[in-house]
């Protein structure tokens, strides 16, 4: 049986990234795929932040899986020729977004589009500022900055009321702001590996956290 490129697109929609590559292995014909950028791309957007790209690529040999993905990263954080206010809008359904482990030096202020978000991981980068628009995410309820370059928080952050766990481990933080005593409902909060003398005592309102200095 041919599957032509419609075909393949339409059968896509019931299936999941690993479903697919599994299929390209099982039909030669679902290679096809691989030289259409705009389903590869759709099929990593639908599935941005919940797939490890490293072990896709390496699993099912696709060499042009990566670049897209790259490409996809492009769109909100580097490449600067992009619409970012049109990019955001497309992503503004995400719920969760895994940056880790990159060489990211800075985030723009457009990520506070994303106000549907409830996870934020950009551990293992290179960050040394968080933009203040951070404090438009109020649905967010995991945010993972450890192992930066951060020097301060904003004190937008108090404005996350949602958050449940705040990872700000080992960075360049001396002091943070009192407003993460707003976060009532914070159960973990790491502050440890930083340069801090004190801590604000405002953070005593966070009955329910657990607080690692």
């Amino acid at each position: 049986m041919y599957f032509n490129n419609v075909t393949i697109f339409k059968i896509y929609n019931y299936l999941n990234i690993n479903d697919l590559c599994n299929c390209s292995l099982i039909n030669k014909q679902f290679n096809n795929i691989f030289n259409n950028n705009m389903l590869w791309a759709k099929l990593i957007m639908d599935n941005f932040g919940d797939i490890d790209i490293n072990e896709i690529q390496e699993q099912y040999n696709i060499t042009k899986l990566k670049y897209i993905y790259k490409k996809i990263k492009d769109l909100l954080y580097l490449n600067k020729t992009f619409n970012l206010n049109k990019t955001t809008k497309d992503l503004i359904n995400l719920k969760k977004l895994n940056l880790y482990n990159n060489q990211l030096k800075e985030i723009p202020k457009e990520i506070g589009s994303l106000i549907n978000l409830q996870t934020l991981n950009l551990y293992n980068n290179k960050l040394k500022e968080i933009p203040k628009e951070i404090g438009s995410l109020i649905n967010l309820q995991e945010l993972s900055f450890s192992n930066n370059q951060l020097k301060e928080i904003p004190k937008e952050i108090g404005s996350l009321i949602n958050l449940q766990y705040l990872n700000l481990h080992s960075n360049q933080l001396k002091e943070i702001p009192k407003e993460i005593g707003f976060l009532i409902n914070l159960q973990i909060l790491d502050l440890s590996n930083n340069q801090l003398k004190e801590i604000p005592k405002e953070l005593k309102n966070l009955i329910n956290c657990t607080i690692k200095n």
